[in-house]
């Protein structure tokens, strides 16, 4: 897996353990993993599910403490981070 992917799913699970969003760090700790899988069809599931989560409806409203830009940087992050992870498949 990419370095830019993992540090920008290292700052989410951080952000949303911050918040107390520990069911959701462990989910995304185990799409990390079939991420970096060799196997396309695990890769391509972990990308949907990621990129399914990451959708400013499920997370956009909460106040993480990550990264971004403009009035809207948590949407900005997610926008990065559905790059890379789809970059991944």
């Amino acid at each position: 897996m990419k370095s830019c992917t993992e540090g920008l799913l290292r700052e989410l699970k951080e952000a949303l353990a911050e918040i107390g969003l520990h069911d959701d760090v462990e989910c995304f700790r185990l799409w990390e993993k079939q991420l970096a899988s060799n196997d396309y069809s695990a890769r391509s599931s972990a990308a949907k599910k990621i990129t399914d989560r990451c959708h400013p409806k499920w997370l956009g409203d909460l106040n993480l403490n990550v990264q971004g830009s403009g009035s809207y940087p948590v949407y900005e992050f997610f926008d990065r981070l559905i790059d890379a992870v789809q970059s991944e498949v």
